[in-house]
């Protein structure tokens, strides 16, 4: 198990390692001056090389992306040219909402993606088996911001059960949660629906099987056989969607943060991409790829756990 974890985290490492050299070169050679930014379209010549030095924008690319891979290491990402302070306390202040927003879309498409689909997948062809297809085809086509939209207008602006914007903070924590439910419901919807479908598959696949078949005959109860065997071995095919699914979550809280008017990290990447605010950007791409890293490094070790057979090819 050690040799399998030390070869997939090895792996992560050399994906993000990648990754981050990519985005800072694309990010870098983008047309536009970062010191005209600061200074405005009409400043002075020596003033803007004197930006430019500050910033590092004179040096040579692979020795700029040397410089901010050793401080980001250190973790130091530089400074935001709109915000005037550092990129790495900013990214601290965004991420515990985004977090927090990320956690409750999954927790709440795992709680809507399980029972149905186990229903689906028992009673194939059944009543719960069609509705659940059914709502499922319906909330995949529903893109998450319209969802958001539409979950807005119903519940917060008309129903006024929840806030229809903005965050009280995290010393109101009740207040925190219920402003979050919204986004979460918008954003977990779509995902709850890839899920039930797959689950639903994968499970009704495992009960064909042969180990069944011989649970059965040797008089296991039905539910044993589900949740013992059936599951556990139905199980590979969803957790690797819902690894996939953590990026997406990270990725959708950017438009669905504008919606709601949540200041998270999605929201703080639309603002820096607007604003051309490269340092602010480089960092948060590197710490949204650092956690999808880990949810896929956390995902491979369930695999592990779940089937021996991948840790020994491993």
């Amino acid at each position: 198990m050690a040799r399998f974890a030390a070869v997939r985290a090895g792996s992560a490492a050399l994906t993000l390692l990648v990754m981050t050299a990519v985005t800072f070169v694309v990010l870098q050679v983008l047309p536009g001056n970062p010191a005209l930014l600061i200074l405005g379209m009409g400043a002075d010549p020596s003033a803007v090389a004197r930006v430019n030095a500050a910033l590092g924008l004179n040096q040579p690319l692979p020795v700029r992306y040397g410089l901010w891979l050793w401080g980001a290491l250190h973790g130091n990402l530089g400074t935001s040219l709109q915000f005037g302070q550092p990129v790495t306390a900013l990214l601290l202040q965004r991420l515990p909402l985004t977090m927090a927003l990320a956690v409750l879309a999954a927790s709440l498409a795992l709680l809507i993606a399980l029972p149905l689909g186990l229903l689906a997948a028992v009673r194939r062809g059944g009543l719960i088996d069609v509705l659940s297809v059914a709502l499922a085809q319906i909330a995949a086509a529903i893109p998450a911001f319209w969802l958001g939209i539409i979950v807005l207008l119903a519940f917060a602006v008309r129903r006024h059960w929840f806030p229809a914007g903005s965050f009280p903070g995290w010393s109101h924590p009740l207040a925190a949660v219920a402003a979050l439910v919204l986004p979460a419901v918008a954003l977990g919807a779509g995902r709850a629906a890839v899920l039930t479908r797959l689950l639903r598959q994968s499970v009704s696949e495992a009960m064909r099987q042969d180990f069944v078949r011989t649970a059965r005959s040797k008089g296991v109860s039905p539910r044993r056989i589900l949740w013992r065997h059936a599951l556990r071995a139905a199980a590979i095919a969803p957790l690797t969607v819902f690894g996939l699914q953590v990026g997406e979550l990270l990725a959708g809280s950017i438009v669905i943060e504008s919606v709601f008017s949540l200041p998270g990290l999605g929201r703080l990447v639309l603002y820096a991409i607007s604003t051309r605010d490269l340092p602010t950007l480089e960092g948060c791409v590197l710490l949204i790829a650092t956690l999808v890293m880990l949810a896929n490094f956390a995902v491979d070790l369930l695999y592990a756990v779940l089937d021996p057979r991948i840790r020994s090819a491993g």
